[in-house]
C-alpha cells in the first residue's frame, strides 16, 4: 500500500499547478486538471478538501478559481496528507493502541513509533515552497 496515495499526489499537483500559476489570477480546476493529467471532477473533489481545511480559497464566476490561502512555506506534504487521507500511522496499534492485545509487551512498538515520528517530522518539514523548487528544472541540466 502507497505511503502517499493517489488523492494526496493529485492534490500535492494541484498546488504545485496553483503555485506556479497564481500569478496569473485564479487557477480553473478545468486548467489544472487538464495541465496534471487528472480528471476534472476528481480535481475539484480534491481542491475542495483543500478549501475546508483552509490551504486553498476559491471564487466563483467566469473569472474565479482557485488559489493559494498560504504562503508555498506555510503549506506541508504533513498538511496535505492529513487534509486527504487523514491521521497518517504506521500500523493501525500506533494510534489505537488500546485495540492492541500486545500493546504492554509489544516487541516492534517502539521501533514503530520511531519510524512514525521520522516520518512525520520528514512530511513537516517538507513544504510546498521546497516541492516547487524541486519541480523547476535545472538549467546547467536542461
Amino acid at each position: 500500500m502507497p505511503l502517499i496515495n493517489r488523492d494526496t499526489d493529485y492534490a500535492l499537483r494541484a498546488l504545485i499547478n496553483i503555485a506556479k500559476n497564481g500569478d496569473k489570477g485564479y487557477c480553473s480546476a478545468t486548467d489544472i486538471a487538464e495541465q496534471e493529467s487528472m480528471t476534472p471532477q476528481f480535481t475539484r473533489k480534491i481542491l475542495q478538501k483543500l478549501v475546508k481545511a483552509g490551504v486553498v480559497g476559491s471564487r466563483r464566476g467566469p473569472r474565479g478559481g482557485f488559489y493559494l490561502v498560504l504562503k508555498p512555506s506555510e503549506i506541508t506534504v504533513h498538511n496535505v496528507l492529513e487534509t486527504v487521507q487523514g491521521k497518517f500511522e504506521v500500523n493501525i496499534c500506533i494510534l489505537d493502541a488500546a485495540e492492541c492485545l500486545r500493546s504492554g509487551h509489544c516487541g516492534i512498538r517502539k521501533s514503530l513509533l520511531n519510524l512514525q515520528e521520522t516520518i512525520i517530522d520528514y512530511f513537516k518539514g517538507a513544504t510546498l515552497a521546497k516541492l516547487l523548487e524541486d519541480s523547476i528544472p535545472d538549467p546547467k541540466t536542461s
